[in-house]
């Protein structure tokens, strides 16, 4: 089984949580953004997804299995995973709690997601050089290569796709504070989301939110990630206030609490 993505992604450490989770072996392909369009376009040969309002059809994580089935999107891969491979004690959608398990993961993955994405890049772009020469370790050394040569086009492809920008950034920003806010009480006394058990409720809001929280390799996430230090400075302020809200300390606990990694 492959899994497509782009490795520092929060949407396919998600998948690769999921995965890891259930002992699903796996092997990774990695691609850099803008690099993964003909990658996955090759990857899948041309079974490529749907236009979502938080995605494109060729949005990674996507799952290609040793029977040439493709799934695409972390929320899809997540409940197939799931419905394949998972045992009582595995379970993250038991039946008792499923509606309001998927309804959480369906509005993490639309709001907290997509402005995670881009404060993150944000504060990737504008931080200091070594931020991005730690992300690029994690694809082969051609993509590498290749990167150094059209570093400022697709740079430049990146903030025009998911408009990166200070004004973009803020308006992202806010939405994520909300997000927080909105589930502030929720986490503030409770072990779990949704019940008495670690579900994908909890796992989607930890690997989501976790680029806004600073979360590294040494935490659990699944990529090498460049330090919170190197990013910029507004990008480090926020990073450290998000951390110490109930949201941010519910994420981090789950890190801790529950990622287990492959490898």
């Amino acid at each position: 089984m492959k899994l497509i993505a782009i490795p520092f992604s929060h949407y396919c450490e998600k998948a690769r949580w999921v995965l890891d989770h259930l002992d699903v072996e796996y092997r990774q392909v990695g691609y850099l953004p803008m690099m993964h369009i003909p990658g996955v376009m090759w990857q899948t040969r041309m079974r490529l997804g749907k236009r979502e309002k938080t995605s494109s059809p060729m949005s990674t994580p996507i799952v290609v299995t040793d029977e040439g089935d493709v799934i695409h999107d972390s929320a899809k891969i997540s409940r197939w995973a799931c419905e394949r491979y998972s045992d009582a004690q595995t379970e993250l959608y038991p039946a008792a709690h499923r509606e309001e398990i998927v309804a959480i993961e369906d509005d993490l993955g639309e709001t907290v997601g997509p402005h995670a994405r881009r404060y993150a890049y944000y504060g990737v772009l504008g931080g200091r050089p070594e931020v991005i020469s730690t992300l690029v370790r994690s694809v082969p050394p051609m993509q590498r290569m290749a990167f150094t040569v059209a570093r400022p086009v697709m740079v430049a492809m990146l903030r025009r796709t998911l408009g990166i920008s200070e004004g973009g950034a803020g308006r992202s920003l806010e939405r994520i504070r909300s997000a927080f806010d909105r589930y502030a009480d929720r986490v503030r006394d409770r072990r779990f989301l949704v019940g008495d058990r670690f579900t994908a409720a909890d796992l989607t809001m930890a690997a989501l939110s976790a680029p806004m929280l600073g979360i590294s390799h040494e935490d659990g996430y699944g990529c090498i990630m460049p330090s919170a230090e190197d990013m910029a400075d507004d990008a480090q302020q926020v990073i450290a206030e998000l951390r110490e809200t109930p949201v941010g300390r519910f994420a981090r606990r789950m890190y801790a609490e529950h990622r287990r990694t492959s490898g």
